[in-house]
């Protein structure tokens, strides 16, 4: 039979287990509360990634590791979307160019990232032509510590040193308004002569108003320009041009409407089904008549040739 010291050490022994099972249970409580707390400063690591909009999945890890700094990854710069710059490039072809490269600095705020991937992100949009130019002419090798404007400063300067000057003034002074060429147009090319000609900023206005009143083609319009006092502004002189172009424009517009209109028969007939402005067969729909803009030898009025003059013809009084 067991004895009293038998029941003592069985309940001794069983006091201890339970010591231990409690032991255990609060071993795993505190597990699953240090777990959920990591749990939840993954999560907010991961938000601030998200809302950062931090790129590329390859430094994850690193980024979870660097414990809850919020660290911002930035994009990954990629210059595909621009042309190449080539090295027969002229002033005003770097110019465009150079434009184009500032917006995309702007977008993708290059200014924060190190002079060396800005250099990188540089030599990528140059053709192997400007390269040797860049890195032989210029001497800036890959591991020079230039900024991007730096070179393109020094590219500026290597074409400018390319073509004399004074072609580029003589350019400028010689561009007129061509035959089928608009006022804008124009006014575009000859933009491009006088910065290749770099005048100077205190005659720039002057010279330039008066490039336009030389150059233009309408007589008229150069006539009202002339009569102009005190001498106008480019802006104003660039205005007039404008306005004087729509305007003949606009009544060009006006005067086929009104010979299309001036009959109850269709435009393009009258009888025999011949036009009533140059007297030929019927034009066909959308045509234009030649009649129009031509002047009579018989009246002298616009739109229409003299066999359909409606005045009587002149009687030429001869001498014998």
């Amino acid at each position: 039979m067991a004895t009293v010291d038998d029941a003592l050490d069985a309940a001794a022994a069983a006091a201890a287990a339970a010591t231990a099972a409690t032991g255990r249970l609060n071993t795993v409580e505190r597990n699953q509360l240090t777990m959920t707390t990591q749990l939840a400063g993954i999560a907010q690591q991961l938000q601030a990634l998200l809302n950062a909009g931090g790129g590329g999945g390859g430094g994850g890890t690193g980024g979870g590791g660097a414990g809850g700094g919020g660290v911002v990854q930035r994009r990954r710069i990629d210059p595909s979307c621009l042309d190449k710059q080539h090295g027969d490039a002229s002033l005003s072809q770097l110019r465009t160019w150079r434009n184009r490269w500032s917006d995309f600095c702007q977008l993708n705020q290059l200014i924060t990232y190190p002079v060396s991937e800005q250099m990188a992100a540089f030599r990528m949009v140059l053709d192997p032509d400007m390269q040797q130019i860049v890195e032989v002419a210029l001497g800036i090798l890959p591991t020079a510590a230039t900024s991007p404007e730096d070179v393109l400063d020094q590219i500026n300067t290597y074409i400018r040193s390319k073509r004399n000057i004074a072609l580029d003034r003589v350019a400028f002074e010689d561009c007129h308004q061509s035959a089928t060429e608009s006022f804008d147009d124009f006014y575009i090319r000859l933009c491009n002569l006088e910065d290749a000609a770099d005048l100077c900023a205190a005659c720039r206005d002057t010279r330039l108003t008066t490039r336009i009143m030389a150059g233009v083609r309408d007589t008229e319009t150069k006539r009202k320009l002339l009569a102009l006092s005190p001498f106008p502004t480019a802006q104003q002189t660039i205005n007039i041009c404008r306005s004087e172009e729509s305007a003949k424009a606009n009544e060009k517009s006006l005067a086929i409407s009104h010979v299309q209109t001036r009959s109850h028969r269709p435009p393009w007939q009258t009888d025999g089904g011949r036009c009533g402005s140059c007297a030929r067969l019927a034009h066909r729909t959308g045509e234009t008549c030649p009649a129009i803009g031509k002047q009579c030898h018989n009246c002298g009025a616009n739109n229409h040739f003299s066999p359909c003059c409606p005045k009587k013809p002149k009687v030429e009084t001869r001498w014998r």
